[in-house]
């Protein structure tokens, strides 16, 4: 408990603006040895192919040794501000339509513990010398499931949603897709927005009835995968493992919640789709795709 109040304290901390990886102004008093370099950072969510990238940079020439020690020295420094890259880059995810990643870390030691354990020394993907060998390059890579997406999962069971009443014409299907690009408008409110991506989005149709949710799920399916995979592009070839040859296909109508992030499909389609107890258990394994317009990735794979 102390160490997981610890690390809630030191990520509010390294948010602050006196940071690690703040850029400060001014030089050093006379006969003072110069500054150690400040690493800098990139870092974005890729939703298509599921992970959290983050390439630390740092400046050799600044340091008193040379290669390889200014290497080692680098990789150390990087590694020292690691908690506040992961922090600035990890808090502000969605969860779900109400939380953040840094919501729910914040409000919680445990959780807090958990993200911020997320990464040891030694799991950046690779570390390379630029071509001059003048900088360091550290890329790390986190997949936004299993690594990210088990910590928020604390259920034991599925708890499936109810087949409609009444008959309702149907067929088995081998996936979920719905299409949900483009502006959409806002349940309950005057505006229109484009689906934002979150790890446990929700499925509601136009009576406001709940299709899916993470509680939908079995739990081994949800900390593997997640409720729904993400893509901005039609061809459904890269998600057949998922979705299958044969998948049902409909269009969101409209989206729903604080973050943006529920996605809502016709009374119809919905009927449809819950009318079949294969369909159901589509949504149990996780078997969606959602298309929509996702936010550009800026750190190459």
């Amino acid at each position: 408990m102390k160490r997981a109040i610890l690390l809630s304290v030191l990520a509010c901390a390294l948010l602050a603006p006196s940071s690690l990886l703040a850029q400060t102004d001014g030089g050093s008093p006379d006969g003072a040895p110069p500054p150690a370099p400040v690493p800098t950072y990139t870092s974005s969510v890729d939703w298509r192919q599921g992970f959290v990238a983050i390439d630390a940079r740092i400046d050799l020439t600044g340091f008193s040794v040379v290669l390889p020690s200014a290497r080692a020295e680098g990789q150390r420094i990087i590694e020292e501000s690691a908690p506040q890259m992961l922090a600035s880059t990890l808090f502000p995810i969605p969860v779900d339509s109400f939380d953040t990643v840094g919501s729910l870390a914040q409000s919680d030691p445990a959780t807090m513990s958990a993200v911020m354990g997320i990464l040891t020394p030694g799991d950046e993907r690779f570390a390379v010398l630029s071509r001059d060998l003048t900088h360091l390059v550290v890329h790390y890579r986190i997949p936004l499931f299993p690594d990210l997406g088990r910590i928020f999962v604390h259920q034991s069971r599925a708890n499936p949603p109810l087949p409609p009443l009444g008959f309702v014409p149907t067929t088995p299907f081998s996936g979920i897709v719905i299409y949900a690009k483009g502006a959409l408008p806002v349940h309950g409110e005057n505006r229109s927005a484009h689906l934002a991506p979150c790890l446990f989005p929700r499925i509601w149709d136009e009576s406001m009835n709940l299709v899916a949710s993470a509680k939908s799920v079995e739990p081994s399916v949800l900390r593997a995968q997640g409720l729904a995979a993400y893509t901005d592009s039609t061809s459904l070839g890269p998600f057949l493992a998922r979705i299958g040859a044969v998948p049902f296909q409909t269009v969101a109508t409209g989206i729903f919640g604080k973050n943006d992030t529920d996605v809502i499909i016709s009374d119809q389609a919905a009927r449809r789709l819950l009318a079949s107890p294969d369909n159901i258990k589509l949504i149990t394994e996780g078997r969606i795709l959602i298309i929509a317009d996702l936010p550009p990735v800026t750190v190459a794979p």
